[in-house]
């Protein structure tokens, strides 16, 4: 059986100026993969790691698929799953 996943066709894109649009304090642990430049400039997929309750995210974009989003945290940039940070996450407002 073939499986085709389709992503979003500019997931790796990170812009110059972080566009928020909403940022949040998270309250429990969630999964993140971080999203590393290589050396000709182009972004991969890094380290999957955990962020730790108390940190603030910045929402800043889609992920690679439906069910992820792009976040930053201290200037490093992760995917995150939407459903893990819309249950364990405290609201700071919508910027945008």
């Amino acid at each position: 059986m073939e499986v085709c996943i389709q992503t979003n066709t500019q997931p790796f894109v990170i812009p110059d100026k972080l566009a928020r649009h909403e940022s949040v304090i998270l309250f429990g642990p969630v999964a993140a993969i971080q999203i590393t430049p290589t050396e000709n400039g182009q972004r991969r997929l890094g380290v999957l790691s955990r962020l730790p309750a108390g940190t603030m995210l910045h929402i800043c974009g889609d992920g690679f698929d439906e069910r992820t989003a792009k976040v930053c945290v201290n200037g490093q940039y992760y995917f995150v799953f939407r459903h893990e940070i819309d249950q364990l996450q405290v609201p700071m407002g919508r910027i945008n």
